[in-house]
């Protein structure tokens, strides 16, 4: 299981609703589902930003979200708006009795084992959150970190699970989708070894003639002889009235 944390949001009418929030040290930028933005009642800024690692999402809105601990004071974040952030985590739910902590800690999800939607993904305030204190996982709990909004947990919940169990792994980076895609086609368009050589005969006879009558003058201009289709002189008559008129 990775690093969950339950906070709460101010919403447009001042009123408080709870949330889940994935932890992540990895990403580049923080997210909210829209599915939250739309129940908060929030109005969202265009932005031009292109996500990779979200589910191919690209992304045209960002807010700033006003978030408080169960523990301690707000804070406020910018996020970008994503129809979804990852599956639900846990993928099962598990009973709490299964679960044996130390007295001292406090959990900042009390509702962990319960498998639930992530509202939010946080990326620039996860080293501020980090506080010294780790208590090793056992037998009896998953390994425990202590944050600033209490104690979270950063590992599997059922150390059996199986191989063939869904995977989460999450890593996302703000990029311009547009800029790569013009890039890599100037890549493509200077690079000889991807050019096709299947010419016809005539784009065979214009390349010698090319290589063949290509000359550059003292004035660094580079002069090419016009290709001319020798059988088709006899065909062109007394052209010079029509071109006159």
């Amino acid at each position: 299981m990775l690093s969950i944390a339950v906070m709460f949001t101010c919403g447009s009418d001042g009123s408080r609703r709870a949330c889940r929030v994935l932890l992540d040290c990895g990403s580049q930028a923080n997210f909210v589902t829209k599915k939250f933005v739309e129940v908060l009642g929030l109005e969202t800024r265009p932005s031009s930003l292109s996500i990779c690692g979200v589910n191919g999402t690209v992304t045209n809105h960002v807010i700033g979200i006003k978030l408080q601990s169960r523990l301690n004071s707000y804070t406020a974040i910018e996020c970008i708006v994503t129809d979804r952030i990852t599956g639900k985590i846990p993928t099962f739910s598990l009973g709490r009795d299964k679960f044996n902590f130390p007295r001292n800690i406090r959990l900042a999800d009390p509702r962990f084992h319960i498998s639930s939607n992530i509202d939010l993904l946080i990326v620039d305030l996860f080293w501020n959150l980090i506080c010294v204190g780790q208590v090793k996982s056992s037998d009896k709990h998953p390994t425990l970190q202590k944050t600033r909004l209490g104690w979270i947990l950063a590992d599997r919940l059922d150390n059996t699970i199986s191989t063939a169990a869904r995977v989460h792994s999450l890593h996302v980076s703000v990029t311009n989708a547009e800029l790569h895609e013009h890039v890599s086609r100037a890549w493509q368009m200077d690079d000889i070894s991807t050019q096709s050589h299947n010419y016809t005969m005539e784009e065979n006879i214009c390349e010698y003639h090319f290589l063949d009558n290509m000359s550059q003058n003292s004035q660094g201009r580079y002069i090419v002889k016009l290709p001319i289709r020798e059988q088709m002189l006899n065909n062109i008559d007394d052209s010079r009235e029509s071109v006159l008129k």
